[in-house]
């Protein structure tokens, strides 16, 4: 019986998958026909059709922030990294104050349950970047910033073997999760030397998103760890210390 991975593919309606809770995380299976007849009307399955159609609903809604965070994602190697989400967007959709049993929905949850969730459990942000990191919002005028403190490279910040620089990205996601849209601004640092033994101060990397929106905002942010070859960067084969956290998550 398969786990939900990062492998999952969600297919056919709510009614053609089981999801259950066990010990070691949420798992599904294929209904048979006969199961599914009787599941599509007999009141006694009225509460694992509930659970269904909200179990695929924040799978959709995982894959609908992982398609937004693409670029960005591939420099993260995590395994775990959809069944987090996938789990964090549950618990979202389950906060819903509002709707019924079964039409719950993440788009009236509670948004701010996926704040530092980090893309790579094994190499967190605050861990990597040891120096502090602001974010602000302007919905108004769809302007949004990410500001890094300076911090020296050499005693601030952990790198992998091979590593030689290094540069800070930051992402504004708006993520309609009623109409499955999304819209992105990304930013990136210069690249800066792991072994600089002054300090970096960082620009504050600018994000413009569509004015006014109501929408759910995240602002991401994340290191990623190159290595120079004659004049010219390459990224590193090992992304284990790629790290990607979602540092700000709002509805204001």
């Amino acid at each position: 019986m398969p786990k939900l991975s990062g492998m999952i593919k969600i297919q056919g309606s709510a009614d053609d998958l089981t999801f259950f809770k066990t010990r070691t995380g949420y798992k599904w299976r294929k209904q048979v026909k006969m199961e599914k007849d009787r599941m599509a009307t007999d009141p006694a399955f009225a509460r694992t059709r509930e659970n269904n159609r909200e179990f695929t609903s924040a799978a959709g809604n995982a894959k609908l922030l992982r398609r937004a965070l693409a670029l960005q994602l591939k420099e993260v190697n995590d395994g775990s990294m959809f069944r987090r989400l996938f789990s964090a967007l549950l618990k979202i959709t389950k906060s819903d104050p509002v709707s019924d049993r079964g039409s719950r929905n993440a788009a009236l949850g509670d948004l701010s349950l996926l704040k530092d969730f980090d893309f790579n459990s094994t190499a967190l942000l605050d861990k990597i970047l040891v120096t502090g990191i602001t974010t602000t919002a302007d919905r108004v005028n769809g302007k949004h910033q990410v500001k890094v403190n300076p911090f020296t490279p050499s005693k601030q910040v952990e790198y992998p073997g091979g590593a030689t620089h290094f540069k800070i990205i930051s992402v504004a996601v708006d993520i309609d999760f009623v109409l499955g849209d999304t819209q992105t601004s990304a930013a990136e640092s210069a690249s800066i030397p792991v072994m600089q033994n002054t300090p970096v101060a960082v620009p504050e990397q600018q994000h413009v998103l569509s004015a006014g929106s109501t929408h759910p905002l995240l602002l991401v942010v994340g290191i990623v760890f190159l290595m120079e070859v004659n004049g010219k960067e390459y990224p590193l084969n090992d992304k284990s210390f790629n790290a990607l956290r979602i540092l700000a998550a709002d509805y204001q």
